[in-house]
């Protein structure tokens, strides 16, 4: 499974329970978005290794200025705009949930994502 598929998945899957108004599957999705970010244990990643057996780690010379994967970034950032838009803020900021869905769908879909463009852009791996 690629990362495009997968923000496919995340922003369907997010659009789906923002419209079921699921309390606790948010709360449950955003625990995974922390996770996969703060342990770099990204779902595509397990299912690659269950599927084609171990992957091979290949010596990287490190060109980036920061020491840290976009991808990890992203789910960090998709989780902490999440948390704070619908935890805290949630009369205020409804519509971040849904403008984060939206744009993780259309960037599994387009592979076109700016925010991984834009960390990608400060240095990020």
């Amino acid at each position: 499974m690629s990362e495009r598929y997968f923000r496919t998945i995340l922003g369907s899957s997010l659009l789906i329970i923002m419209y079921l108004d699921a309390k606790y599957a948010l709360y449950t999705y955003i625990g995974i978005m922390f996770f996969e970010g703060i342990t770099n244990l990204r779902i595509p990643i397990i299912i690659s290794c269950l599927r084609y057996g171990e992957l091979a780690e290949s010596p990287v010379t490190n060109p980036f200025r920061v020491n840290f994967e976009a991808e990890r970034a992203l789910r960090l950032a998709v989780g902490v705009s999440l948390i704070i838009s619908y935890t805290f803020f949630a009369e205020l900021l409804w519509f971040i949930p849904w403008f984060i869905g939206i744009m993780l769908l259309s960037a599994g879909i387009t592979n076109n994502c700016p925010i991984f463009a834009t960390l990608k852009w400060l240095g990020f791996k």
